[in-house]
């Protein structure tokens, strides 16, 4: 990995998986997910296969995307928390503000200001 990818030497998965999400940080990887399935439920076209995949014809639709990934705010709450209940980050083995060894202000903020600007724009 480390030969290939940026930081591949510090990238730490241990959990094999059948179904690879490339992400350097594993938050955003979901976060990557969770967005692309709010934009795809926006669209008329895939709506339509998934109400008929789902026989639902009542299938709310007036999902906020707010609700689909955590704020800053609330995820610097959450890892708050957790450096308060004694938990390290995974890949340092320290206690203090970061996700998989990345700063929480510095780097893991900005990824998430950053995706919620971009379904921002794609959904305006």
């Amino acid at each position: 990995t480390a030969k290939f990818v940026d930081f591949g030497a510090q990238i730490a998965c241990t959990i094999p998986s059948d179904i690879l999400i490339v992400s350097a940080i594993s938050n955003w990887g979901g976060y990557g997910i969770a967005a692309a399935l709010y934009l795809l439920r926006r669209c008329p076209t895939h709506v339509r296969y998934l109400l008929k995949g789902l026989c639902k014809e009542d299938f709310r639709m007036d999902v906020k995307f707010e609700k689909m990934i955590p704020s800053v705010e609330s995820e610097r709450i959450i890892l708050e928390y957790f450096m308060a209940a004694g938990f390290y980050d995974g890949l340092n083995q320290e206690l203090k503000m970061s996700v998989d060894g990345r700063k929480f202000d510095d780097v893991h903020a900005q990824k998430i200001r950053q995706i919620r600007l971009e379904v921002e724009n794609v959904s305006t």
